[in-house]
């Protein structure tokens, strides 16, 4: 299970692929040195993802909020999970673009988690409410 820590900060210095190679390699890699094969294939198809690829080698402190937090999500995606929470209490601008970068996603389950159903994106495939921690049908 990967999560998108969307509280997380980003050096402003760094480029976008070495954002997201910190991600899936282990503790004491040199993560500015991605030698692994399957590792550059996760970490570009997670860019591609989020429409990142083509900025790959840009700074993060040159993107707007809404690619900011769509190479949050790239650094979760490189770790090929199989199910992807993701918190988004209120669906504002920003969030919406870059959770529309999803759509596409294939071979992983994305849970977002809202606090209103007024503006599901239109590529949910499911809707499952809770009320009082029980679920119900919505």
């Amino acid at each position: 299970m990967g999560f998108a820590d969307t509280g997380n900060r980003m050096d402003p210095e760094t480029s976008l692929w070495h954002t997201v190679a910190r991600g899936p390699l282990s503790e004491g890699c040199d993560w500015g040195e991605v030698r692994d094969a399957e590792h550059q294939h996760n970490i570009a198809g997670a860019l591609a993802s989020m429409k990142l690829l083509d900025r790959a080698a840009q700074s993060c402190g040159s993107l707007d909020a809404a690619d900011r937090l769509a190479l949050t999500i790239a650094r979760a995606l490189a770790t090929k999970p199989d199910m992807l929470p993701v918190a988004s209490v209120h669906m504002d601008p920003v969030s919406a673009a870059a959770l529309d970068r999803l759509a596409h996603v294939e071979n992983v389950t994305i849970i977002v988690s809202r606090a209103d159903t007024v503006s599901i994106p239109g590529w949910a495939t499911g809707l499952i409410g809770l009320a009082d921690g029980a679920l119900c049908a919505t």
